[in-house]
């Protein structure tokens, strides 16, 4: 079978289990701007999960990479902010 035509694509999953739906509305809300046209986005409940797919590999490493970061900086604000109202 000749498959030098045939372009690969290459697909990620990621899903954070957030504390409560509230929390997971706040880090949807923080990071969806950025990632707009590049994932995918839906909510079930306190579950984010994103998804993405690119024909060329690092184009996705470098969408991921920017994801987790932004995922990051959002849980420690939110972090940051919860420990100031205790």
């Amino acid at each position: 079978m000749d498959r030098t035509n045939e372009k690969k694509s290459f697909i990620a999953e990621v899903s954070i289990l957030c504390k409560d739906p509230k929390e997971a509305v706040s880090i949807l809300d923080s990071v969806d701007a950025d990632n707009e046209g590049y994932v995918s986005v839906e909510r079930v409940g306190s579950r984010i999960i994103f998804k993405c797919s690119f024909s060329e590999i690092g184009r996705l490493k470098n969408t991921l990479d920017d994801l987790l970061a932004c995922l990051s900086l959002s849980e420690r604000i939110i972090d940051m902010s919860s420990d100031r109202s205790d």
